[in-house]
């Protein structure tokens, strides 16, 4: 994976724009704010204050964020499909701001797991160490 980053940091070497030398945000991170409490949905009033909660906290941790609208599925443990309304709250950042706030990141997902009584949240992860999206739930 690492060299699928370092072909693409070549590919990008003789271009006029944009340079390797300018100001890049290399990582991305996606929150997925669910709009449902377990299997039930939420008011949009209620969906709306995660959505700007969510916005507000990664604008704070890491200097902003771009939200896409999406309609999500899943099953629940007990094998129920499940389809619901979906935030993706996405950021970039340079990925050594990112370890120095992956935990902060972590525990406060964990709070709003609990907050937000899901089974899970989803989480995208990608960087020049992990140049290929990944997803995971916390």
């Amino acid at each position: 994976m690492a060299e699928k980053y370092q072909s693409m940091l070549k590919e990008t070497a003789g271009l006029d724009f944009p340079k390797d030398s300018e100001f890049n945000l290399d990582t991305k991170v996606t929150v997925y704010v669910p709009s449902t409490l377990f299997d039930k949905p939420i008011s949009q009033a209620d969906f709306h204050a995660r959505i700007n909660n969510t916005q507000g906290y990664l604008t704070d941790l890491f200097g902003g964020t771009t939200k896409l609208a999406g309609i999500g599925t899943y099953r629940t443990k007990d094998g129920k499909l499940i389809g619901e309304n979906v935030a993706k709250i996405e950021t970039f950042i340079k990925y050594g701001d990112y370890l120095k706030k992956d935990s902060t990141l972590k525990n406060w997902l964990e709070k709003k797991k609990k907050e937000w009584q899901q089974e899970s949240l989803g989480f995208e992860f990608e960087s020049p160490k992990h140049p290929q999206s990944r997803m995971f739930f916390i």
